[in-house]
């Protein structure tokens, strides 16, 4: 499991702790989220989730890029031994 997974599961792990004590989050613009709520902790996690899943794809397609860069010679996007303008 990568780095975004330990910060799902510190994120959990705070919510839980918080939750224990009696302490619930609520949003107070944006969704409308409440964690003190059954339907508010599945928000919470579908969120998450989506969020994890957005930097893990985001990270692809850097590594995407930078390798096909590298195909092409370049490590910037310009060709090496381009003059520049």
């Amino acid at each position: 499991m990568g780095p975004q997974h330990s910060g799902f599961v510190d994120l959990l792990q705070t919510i839980q702790d918080l939750s224990s004590r009696g302490v619930g989050l609520r949003t107070l613009n944006g969704p409308d989220l409440d964690t003190s709520t059954t339907q508010g902790e599945l928000m919470l996690g579908l969120l998450s989730v989506i969020s994890q899943f957005e930097r893990s794809l985001l990270r692809e397609r850097i590594k995407s890029g930078i390798a096909h860069a590298r195909s092409k010679g370049t490590k910037t996007g310009k060709s090496i031994g381009r003059p520049a303008n």
